[in-house]
């Protein structure tokens, strides 16, 4: 016998007492488990790090009937058609239902059959805020329209979901 036959029976017959192991180990009711070594924690953020991101979410959009002051006084709904060259509030409820505040300037926008009557200029929101931004409008064409709140007009703020940042409704306007 030659020293690369004697090489390879030797480890022919250490794969196979290992396997016996094995298979004894299995048969005597045992499991072999093979465990990774733990990650360390500074390599790999948390994924829960990860996601810490504001999400503006628009809950309702409405029209309300004309304060001097909506600041002071009390918003009250339109629930009625809007009356041609009268004066009301366009609406936006909002929050942020993200896991992080929000910070920085970002614009609320208000549409009208696409196009923009008026915006809110806003900065930090924290975490479950209510927001609620509101805008003149003053109806100048009879028929059925289109109200649009946009959130995050240009999208300064990095959020969870983006696809939440519009709402709109349809209005009729009468004489």
């Amino acid at each position: 016998m030659n020293a690369r036959h004697r090489a390879f029976t030797a480890g022919a017959a250490l794969v196979l007492a290992l396997g016996m192991i094995l298979t004894a180990g299995y048969a005597a009711g045992g499991q072999q488990t093979v465990k990774n070594p733990p990650l360390a924690s500074s390599t790999v953020p948390p994924q829960s790090l990860l996601l810490k991101k504001p999400d503006l979410v628009i809950l309702k959009i409405w029209f309300a009937k004309w304060v001097e002051n909506p600041k002071v006084s009390s918003l009250i709904p339109i629930t009625t058609d809007l009356k041609l060259g009268e004066k009301v509030w366009m609406v936006c409820d909002l929050t942020n239902k993200g896991t992080a505040d929000s910070t920085g300037l970002w614009l609320l926008g208000f549409y009208i059959d696409d196009t923009m009557k008026w915006n809110n200029s806003w900065g930090d929101l924290g975490v479950e805020k209510p927001l609620t931004g509101f805008g003149p409008y003053t109806p100048d064409a009879l028929g059925i329209h289109n109200y649009k709140c946009v959130l995050d007009v240009n999208k300064q703020i990095n959020e969870i979901h983006e696809d939440n940042n519009v709402k709109e409704i349809l209005f009729k306007v009468v004489k």
